[in-house]
């Protein structure tokens, strides 16, 4: 039997971050024993004129100088409140990811809900439950009663 949760890592990168206009950084993603990475970020209230960005960058160390992943850059709108980017890269020449979310293109403020990341193509399986995941459940068929 295959399932989504004995598959894939998730991982909480970004806490919810106020609306402002400073760029903010996700914490590295290590890449080692996965072969992909799918982003997931959430957005909150965008302002009016506001057009938040997200991409992604690679590094050689988890502490490294980044740079941008060519493709991966995704914008947003001001009409996109409460919705959410995703952007997955597959096979990264480097072994360390971070996702960046720019908000400084236009002074209007943009508000942040927090950025996910999910790692999956796990070189061993089943996959160990992030310290940012208070746990995981799997049920098949269950019948209908109390939760």
């Amino acid at each position: 039997m295959k399932n989504l949760t004995k598959h894939v890592k998730t991982v909480r990168v970004m806490n919810a971050v106020a609306a402002g206009q400073t760029n903010q950084t996700s914490s590295a993603v290590a890449m080692a024993d996965f072969e992909s990475c799918r982003f997931i970020v959430l957005f909150g209230t965008i302002a009016a004129t506001a057009t938040p960005q997200i991409k992604v960058q690679q590094a050689t160390t988890s502490g490294g100088s980044y740079s941008d992943l060519a493709g991966t850059e995704f914008e947003l709108t001001a009409t996109d409140d409460n919705k959410m980017a995703i952007v997955e890269v597959h096979r990264p020449m480097e072994p360390f990811l971070k996702c960046v979310v720019v908000r400084d293109a236009v002074a209007a403020d943009s508000t942040i809900d927090g950025v996910i990341a999910e790692l999956h193509g796990a070189k061993e399986l089943p996959v160990a439950a992030d310290s940012t995941a208070l746990g995981n459940e799997v049920h098949v068929s269950p019948a209908e009663g109390t939760a």
